[in-house]
């Protein structure tokens, strides 16, 4: 399986989801066009100190990493901040 992960930190999450649609049809586009399996963006809230994670492509992975459902391609996860440490081996672990 081949995973992209890009990552923004802010200090109010909304700000960036009110372009929701639009990051997930460029994800979406970039995915396929460099033919990744999974392609997530992690949204970190610095103030919330958790990670809003946008998903496109064999999402199920991300379900089962985590133990929760995506809701319109999103899953908040609280106290997640690190790709490397927090997303990255539950993800990998579903392999």
């Amino acid at each position: 399986m081949t995973v992209g992960i890009g990552q923004v930190e802010v200090a109010d999450k909304r700000a960036v989801l009110t372009r929701k649609a639009e990051i997930l049809e460029a994800m979406s586009r970039f995915q396929i066009s460099h033919n990744f399996d999974l392609m997530l963006l992690m949204v970190g809230d610095i103030l919330l100190e958790g990670t809003e994670l946008l998903a496109v492509g064999h999402t199920r992975i991300v379900e089962k990493a985590f133990g929760a459902s995506l809701t319109e391609q999103a899953l908040f996860l609280p106290g997640v901040l690190s790709r490397k440490k927090q997303v990255m081996p539950p993800v990998a672990s579903v392999f």
